[in-house]
């Protein structure tokens, strides 16, 4: 597979775990909806709770009074209808209490699960950041690597050239000493010049190569060098994505934990309706919110 291959494999991985991000980020935004309305839902039974309090309260005034008219016809039944009247109090002096109870722990989950939304809020918009780090960062790297492919496009072509001109320059520095060794004189004296000619020719032509190998070595080491600079940006990049797949865990088990903490306090809530033995016209109401509740339907 080539280098070419290889990016585009990444750049279309990218694209991928991006896309997929985007789905997450709105399925996201999608349950803090829910649990927006949820809570909006949540204060209005607590509303209602309190509506429910206040009737039972006027009820007691109803009862203190039905005692007084009774206590003033008949002191007979007197002490009788105080006892009742006391227990009745009683009773709703501890409901009272334990709605009063159940307020305070919803008030306590509902200011924990705030602290939650929040957190994973900025979670969010830290996400959203690493996210804007990384295609930033993939955009450099990508710039980079454009670069480094043309200088060695650029350093291929100047060895290309260079071992042209020594190809060159070796076949005209045998033609002069081929030459020179036809036209040497017929005296003693002749051939030692020549083949000094052709000595020198033949050491500029392998000086020539050296300078061709060196040339070429020079290149495959800056390609090598481009090469490990590549694979080490992909390095980098991978690492990053397994730290963004890491958050993202977290981010989910955060999640759950929000779930399991609303859930509680939707409990909290269905467990405050009035008693049985009380007369109210609302509770066969509260009776099917508070089943509503205990079964709620929170995405996973």
């Amino acid at each position: 597979m080539s280098q070419l291959e290889q990016q585009a494999l990444g750049r279309e991985s990218v694209a991928q775990q991006q896309q997929q991000r985007q789905w997450q980020q709105q399925e996201m935004e999608a349950r803090l909806a829910a649990e927006t309305a949820e809570r909006a839902r949540l204060a209005a039974e607590a509303e209602r709770l309190a509506a429910d309090k206040a009737s039972l309260e006027g009820k007691l005034s109803a009862l203190e009074a039905a005692a007084a008219a009774a206590s003033t016809s008949a002191s007979a039944t007197s002490a009788s209808s105080a006892a009742v009247v006391a227990q009745q109090e009683q009773q709703l002096a501890q409901q009272e209490q334990k709605l009063a109870q159940q307020a305070d722990e919803w008030g306590v989950a509902k200011a924990r699960a705030v602290a939650q939304l929040r957190q994973l809020q900025a979670e969010k918009q830290q996400l959203a950041g690493e996210k804007a780090d990384l295609l930033a960062a993939r955009d450099r790297e990508a710039r980079r690597a454009d670069a480094s492919e043309a200088r060695v496009e650029l350093l291929e072509g100047r060895l290309a050239d260079l071992e042209a001109a020594a190809r060159a320059d070796a076949a005209i520095r045998r033609a002069e000493a081929e030459q020179l060794r036809t036209q040497r004189l017929p005296d003693p004296a002749g051939p030692l010049p020549c083949a000094t000619e052709a000595l020198r020719a033949e050491s500029d032509a392998e000086e020539a190569q050296r300078a061709a190998e060196e040339a070429r070595r020079a290149a495959e080491e800056a390609r090598r060098a481009a090469e490990e600079a590549h694979h080490a940006r992909e390095s980098a990049l991978e690492e990053e994505v397994a730290t963004l797949c890491r958050d993202k865990e977290a981010l989910a088990s955060e999640k759950e934990r929000l779930a399991a903490l609303l859930a509680r306090a939707e409990a909290c809530i269905g467990e405050a309706a009035p008693p049985t033995d009380v007369a109210c016209d609302r509770c066969p109401e509260l009776q099917a919110a508070a089943e509503e509740r205990l079964a709620p339907s929170w995405p996973r």
